[in-house]
């Protein structure tokens, strides 16, 4: 119940914000309160409203005038971009709610790709089958592998090359054993690396494994629904030999879908097809498992499906879901390579970097420090977090991050702003190359720039390139 009755505790910074953290971290944060009240205030609860979290709060009876806080420990696992934890305190005061803080902050990855789902897409039981992506860290020049940790039975992970342009990265190899449970199969496995921001990265990965008769689609997306709506969806089951095919029945062990055998749309022995049907949908997730008995087999084939419900009232596009089973692809995305360093990318916002050197300055007695400035203008800043700008020596790499803290984007309002970095951490005379990503609020890492070479003369500081103009 809320209430209006105003609380004798008063909590100094209730929203508060945590520097920059890594994901897998922990963040800590200490809110000071007091009581201004005349009685003392007894704290019967400390609640964190987000996983992960735990709260303390001290003293737990607060004196007239006495002063105490709230400490938090809120831990950042698979946790990424800009996020927002709750927290709570209960009190035995009549009729006062409780009293609420915020801790928000951004959080980002020493990975790319940020995270990782491998789709090994449909598999033979009887041959298994693998899959590999690409792993890089821009926290350090050169990415190693110390451990592997948490690999299911039947599943072989290891490391089988050396990955990008200058081989900074690592290539990652998941197979998948013969035999074993069929459907659809997922798990998780946690990497070691030398990065020390953020040393763990979780993977995930899923496969569809069938023998001889195998569904047009696995997991069947029943889609997006209204309560109450009827909810239909047909696959096909087809012989990988051509055999014909005999199935017994088909059904669902919770009831709440409807299995019938159907023709195939071009109909053959070696097909057969299968009805979902949902007469009357129920608000909320639609997971479950189909299980088809053919003619003959001692198992089951376990046929997963998916889908949401919601209320009657809320309008629904027709659209279809991707997967929406909970634990199966976790909304993340396909497994993509990086392009490489010298690749520029298609990306939003748009930016203008300084494409040549900026001339050298002849060597001046008492001259500033040395060092590299880069400029550049963007626009277009929508759901912009910030930006990251990497250095080698070497236009192919390896290229490192030039500072710990993301660049923030000017949130004032504008659609064009410039931003400057200075890198003094060089060397007179070498030569270096650096380009820059963008760092979305939901965490993710998109390519910015093409590569800019500056030279840095000798004993003198690096004058910047005349300010770019955007196309």
């Amino acid at each position: 119940m809320v209430s209006e009755v105003t609380g004798a505790l008063v909590i100094d910074g209730p929203r508060a914000r945590f520097d920059d953290a890594y994901e897998s971290t922990t963040v800590t944060h200490r809110f000071p309160f007091r009581n201004r009240g005349a009685k003392p205030v007894v704290i019967e609860q400390a609640l964190a409203l987000a996983p992960g979290g735990t709260v303390e709060a001290s003293p737990r009876v607060v004196p007239p005038g006495g002063e105490g806080a709230i400490v938090v420990r809120q831990s950042l696992a698979e946790t990424l971009g800009f996020v927002t934890f709750r927290y709570a305190l209960v009190t035995d005061e009549p009729g006062v709610s409780r009293y609420r803080v915020l801790l928000s902050g951004f959080v980002q990855s020493a990975y790319e790709p940020e995270r990782a789902f491998l789709d090994l897409g449909g598999l033979d039981c009887g041959a298994g089958g693998a899959g590999s992506f690409e792993l890089f860290s821009r926290e350090v020049e050169r990415l190693e592998v110390v451990d592997i940790s948490g690999v299911p039975d039947g599943v072989r992970v290891r490391i089988t090359e050396r990955a990008g342009d200058a081989e900074e990265g690592v290539r990652i190899r998941v197979e998948l054993a013969v035999g074993g449970m069929l459907g659809t199969r997922t798990g998780r496995f946690q990497i070691r690396t030398n990065v020390p921001q953020q040393p763990t990265f979780d993977v995930g990965f899923r496969a569809n494994v069938f023998c001889d008769l195998v569904p047009t689609e696995s997991p069947v997306v029943l889609g997006l629904a209204n309560e109450g709506q009827e909810v239909t969806r047909t696959v096909e089951l087809v012989s990988r030999t051509g055999r014909p095919v005999k199935i017994d029945r088909a059904e669902d062990p919770t009831e709440v879908v409807r299995a019938t055998l159907v023709p195939c749309g071009e109909e053959r022995d070696s097909c057969i097809g299968l009805r979902l049907q949902i007469d009357s949908a129920r608000r909320g997730g639609l997971n479950g498992t189909v299980l088809v008995f053919e003619a003959g087999a001692a198992e089951p084939i376990p046929l997963a499906y998916t889908g949401l419900v919601v209320g009657a009232e809320k309008v629904v596009k027709r659209v279809e879901l991707a997967d929406l089973s909970e634990g199966v692809a976790e909304s993340l995305p396909p497994l993509e390579s990086r392009p490489g360093p010298a690749t520029a990318a298609d990306t939003t916002p748009r930016t203008v970097l300084p494409q040549v050197p900026a001339a050298a300055a002849p060597p001046v007695a008492g001259s500033a420090p040395r060092q590299a400035v880069l400029r550049w203008v963007a626009r277009d800043e929508t759901d912009v977090y910030g930006y990251l700008v990497y250095r080698s020596p070497r236009r192919e790499g390896p290229y490192t991050r030039v500072k710990a803290r993301v660049v923030p984007v000017v949130a004032d309002g504008a659609t064009e702003h410039a931003y400057e970095l200075v890198d003094r951490n060089v060397e007179a005379g070498a030569t270096y190359f650096y380009y820059l990503d963008v760092v979305t609020r939901s965490g993710s890492k998109k390519r910015f720039s093409g590569v800019v070479e500056k030279r840095i003369p000798p004993g003198t500081s690096d004058g910047a390139a005349n300010k770019p103009t955007a196309p």
